[in-house]
């Protein structure tokens, strides 16, 4: 690999990490926190699927006993 973004999925309001998603690719600094016009890719799409991966984790967890 050549470029990596790391996002943690966080889930629910005590914060657990339950997990990361990774997106690699075999160009160089082929992330960027902004698209840019050489054809970087912006790593707020795998900042995306890490957010809607805890929304269905959180989804699907029991709810907290008050």
């Amino acid at each position: 690999y050549r470029s990596i973004a790391a996002i943690p999925i966080i889930v629910g309001p005590e914060l657990v990490q339950w997990g990361v998603v990774v997106a690699t690719s075999d160009r160089p600094s082929r992330f960027t926190l902004h698209h840019d016009e050489k054809g970087s890719l912006s790593a707020e799409v795998t900042r995306a699927l890490a957010g809607m991966v805890a929304l269905a984790v959180a989804s699907q967890r029991p709810a907290p006993l008050l």
